[in-house]
């Protein structure tokens, strides 16, 4: 029987990070791959059942990133959202910033894996993972809003489905942009301050708080 390397399927792994990136999933070919590790299509299957599985272990780190953040706010309390809802009347640019530091921190760690994930996955099983993301944004905004709305603090307008969605949309096509466009770290903190200095206001205004 053949012994899995750990260091051959690295090896796999950085090679056809280097392809999908260059060339996206769809155009991406196993057996170029192989010829680059100096292998063959069999040597790659057996350690990645196919093209997809490979893809999937690349990105991995970042879909864990969101299903955490996502686990966390799907399971709190109503007590524990109303709790951070109030802490936002305090001190809500202060929210902001630290949100916004969480995507600056994301894109630093995670630039290549999120480049495949958004800009590199057509054809893959993860094609729909922008989509998907603002939608789990968007239901977990609806359920704080809703929250939101039952206590005595909420003088403002229920806050519509559309804008949760596109305000979810926005925030994640802040990340995808500094992803495309290569911003350093000292451009996404002028990015952030912008950002938190602009947003506070409007929201503050929507939600007359």
């Amino acid at each position: 029987m053949k012994i899995k390397s750990d260091k051959k399927r690295e090896l796999i792994l950085q090679v056809a990070k280097n392809e999908f990136l260059n060339l996206g999933f769809k155009d991406a070919s196993l057996r170029n791959i192989a010829q680059k590790i100096n292998g063959t299509t069999g040597t790659i299957y057996t350690y990645f059942k196919n093209k997809d599985e490979i893809f999937r272990a690349l990105v991995n780190p970042v879909i864990i990133w969101f299903e955490n953040r996502f686990n966390q706010a799907e399971n709190a309390t109503d007590e524990e959202i109303r709790e951070g809802l109030n802490s936002m009347d305090i001190s809500y640019s202060t929210w902001l910033n630290r949100g916004y530091r969480l995507f600056i921190s994301l894109t630093e760690q995670y630039r290549d894996e999120l480049n495949l994930l958004f800009f590199k996955s057509n054809g893959s099983l993860l094609e729909s993972f922008k989509e998907d993301i603002i939608q789990r944004a968007t239901d977990r905004g609806i359920r704080i809003f809703r929250n939101f709305k039952r206590t005595s603090e909420f003088q403002g307008e229920v806050v519509s489905e559309f804008f949760i969605r596109n305000f979810a949309s926005f925030n994640i096509n802040l990340i995808r942009e500094m992803i495309k466009q290569n911003k350093s770290k000292e451009e996404m903190l002028i990015m952030e301050k912008e950002f938190t200095q602009f947003l506070y206001k409007g929201w503050k205004a929507l939600v007359d708080i």
